[in-house]
């Protein structure tokens, strides 16, 4: 079994004074990474202002009153190894911050308080993120391959807020004004939705002593809802892109919140079908048939709801035998036929990859951020994650399998020049 002093870890916690959960993992002699993780992504946009979160992840590092535009702020933390960045997902939003030296702690407490306290949110900066965001979401639109995405979150939760892409639209993202990009800052940029998740040298009263210099106002409360119902008026859902050959698919199925017992069962049925060279599905679809270039399969937790997937491309004539080589494999799980040297290989893998990918600060942060956001009492770290997926049983398998892999439940999202009263789903 791994254990945090095996990977020269040890795991630290504390609150500051305005109630934020600092969690430290305290790794001797690396650069340090800082990750702010707040409970207030994109689900949380209001009605006709879906884009809201991700426009207000623009704004914040757009420009401060230090670094008046985004060049200046980056220079000023690059020049120490360092660097930021900011995502805004389905139901977090975040800021990243590092340094190459731990000991240039200053440097990165104060430009997470730049970006997180004083931005300018002045109009012409407003007017130019629109346009970029504009552009980006004329990129998703023009490409099959990053809008399958979206059309698979609409589809798996349909009539539901984590259905809605971050991106927003064009018509959405235009209605959006200054005071709802303040108004949604000053609700959801609160103590009550944060959480401060760091990596690397330093330690963690150094790192206190900073962090309780930043601002943020304190308010707001995490609270995770019950779990979503499925809603499934529509199975299919098609985007065209009419004259491409090429259709990218998605399939899968409803399943668990995240951090739910059956998710670690979940996950290495999705490894077995799907995780790589070595799977099953990349073995009949590619090596054996030559009908796709690459298969994955996954699984998506969040706080009240998840999704389990296969996603791949292929030509258009060739989507109705994909499908059936897929739900061949489907059938399979459903009856608990995997094999136990599938597990055990799917087991080594899932650890073994995951040690792999510990290597640096970030990816520390990376890995926990979300559970220690999500599950703030429950100090889950990767000794629990490993302990977990040794622990998956044959009989989970085929429990999780049955319960989730349903005929008749299934989710299917395409897009290309295909019509799907032409395609069936034999499952």
């Amino acid at each position: 079994m791994i254990k945090l002093q095996d990977l020269r870890t040890t795991r630290h916690e504390t609150t500051l004074s305005n109630g934020i959960r600092l969690v430290f993992f305290e790794r001797p002699g690396t650069p340090l990474s800082l990750r702010a993780h707040f409970f207030s992504g994109a689900r949380f946009d209001p009605s006709g202002k879906e884009g809201l979160a991700h426009f207000m992840e623009h704004m914040i590092v757009a420009g401060t009153k230090r670094f008046p535009t985004k060049d200046k702020l980056a220079a000023h933390i690059e020049q120490y190894g360092g660097g930021f960045s900011a995502f805004t997902g389905s139901e977090g939003l975040a800021v990243n911050v590092s340094v190459a030296d731990p000991a240039d702690v200053n440097v990165l407490t104060e430009v997470l308080d730049e970006i997180l306290t004083k931005g300018l949110f002045d109009e012409k900066t407003l007017e130019t993120e629109r346009g970029s965001i504009f552009k980006e979401i004329g990129d998703r639109n023009s490409s099959p391959e990053k809008r399958l995405w979206e059309l698979y979150a609409k589809l798996f939760f349909q009539e539901q807020d984590l259905g809605h892409s971050p991106l927003g639209t064009e018509k959405s993202v235009q209605s959006i004004s200054k005071t709802d990009i303040l108004n949604y800052y000053n609700t959801k940029l609160v103590s009550g939705r944060a959480v401060f998740v760091a990596s690397g040298g330093s330690n963690l009263e150094t790192l206190k002593q900073k962090l309780e210099l930043i601002s943020i106002p304190s308010g707001g409360d995490l609270k995770i809802g019950k779990p979503l119902p499925v809603i499934r008026k529509e199975d299919t859902l098609v985007e065209p892109y009419i004259g491409k050959d090429q259709v990218y698919l998605m399939i899968g199925f409803r399943t668990c919140e995240s951090f739910h017992l059956d998710m670690p069962a979940l996950d290495l049925i999705a490894t077995i079908l799907g995780g790589g060279r070595a799977s099953t599905l990349t073995r009949l679809l590619r090596q054996e048939k030559g009908l796709v270039y690459s298969v994955s399969a996954g699984s998506s937790g969040y706080s009240d709801a998840g999704t389990w997937r296969v996603k791949t491309s292929t030509g258009r004539k060739n989507v109705q035998e994909v499908l059936d080589i897929v739900c061949s494999e489907f059938n399979r799980v459903e009856g608990g036929k995997l094999t136990s040297s599938e597990l055990r290989f799917a087991k080594d893998k899932t650890i073994k990859f995951q040690r792999m990918g510990l290597q640096t600060s970030g990816s520390w942060v990376d890995f926990h951020s979300y559970r220690e956001l999500i599950t703030p009492t429950i100090h889950w770290t990767v000794e629990n994650f490993v302990q977990e997926i040794y622990s998956v049983t044959m009989e989970d398998l085929a429990r999780v399998g049955s319960k989730y892999f349903t005929k008749g439940s299934w989710f299917l999202a395409m897009c290309g020049d295909i019509d799907k009263d032409k395609v069936t789903v034999n499952f």
